[in-house]
């Protein structure tokens, strides 16, 4: 909801409603930011990785299995491992994969793999919830 006065309280500032003085302090409160980093239709390069760098969330497009490596090169798109290979070296607190080839029947095995790599790696699903 957008209204006036709540942008003055956003902004810190003491506002008069219904004939009382509200102070930001017991009003509002601010909560820490979050990072979210959003990969998709690329080819893997090392340089990504300073986009993703300290993200809270990164959801990385995830195509190809590590065999079909040549193909996701060819096809400018990445494989679960070097999706996972983003997050390790970027100090990412999660990730999620998606955009899946539908070659790939088996994506809670290419989950385990790239758990190996990256740890708090997670499948995107059509409604699934994720807590940042």
């Amino acid at each position: 909801m957008k209204h006036p006065l709540l942008g003055k309280l956003q902004k810190g500032k003491k506002i008069n409603y219904k004939g009382k003085k509200i102070c930001p302090e017991k009003a509002t409160y601010k909560t820490p930011d979050k990072k979210i980093t959003y990969i998709t239709d690329t080819a893997y390069f090392k340089e990504i990785e300073k986009f993703a760098k300290f993200s809270d969330l990164l959801i990385s497009e995830a195509t190809f299995s590590d065999n079909l490596k040549k193909k996701a090169i060819e096809c400018k798109h990445m494989t679960f491992s070097q999706a996972a290979k983003i997050a390790k070296n970027a100090d990412v607190k999660k990730l999620i994969l998606t955009h899946f080839s539908q070659r790939n029947k088996d994506l809670e095995n290419f989950k385990k793999k790239a758990r190996k790599i990256f740890q708090k790696t997670y499948l995107a699903e059509d409604f699934k919830k994720f807590k940042i």
